[in-house]
């Protein structure tokens, strides 16, 4: 009687190995935040950003000025 012949990695029929999985799903979710800073970046996301801090930055400022005014008087 002759014996099966037995495949050389076994593990190749087992599906995908753990670290191809997690690299893939890393790579899914590097493409989908570049395409979401795209998106924000395109619809002036940054210009809103920059300019609401700048407008929160110039309220402190002038909360600021007005108390040391104020305060002073």
């Amino acid at each position: 009687m002759v014996d099966p012949i037995e495949p050389s990695d076994t593990g190749a029929s087992a599906g995908p190995r753990p670290p191809l999985i997690a690299g893939a799903a890393a790579g899914v979710f590097a493409i989908l935040l570049l395409a979401f800073v795209v998106w924000w970046w395109r619809r002036g996301g940054a210009r809103r950003a920059v300019t609401r801090l700048a407008e929160d930055g110039a309220v402190r400022l002038a909360d600021v000025i007005v108390e040391e005014v104020l305060g002073a008087a």
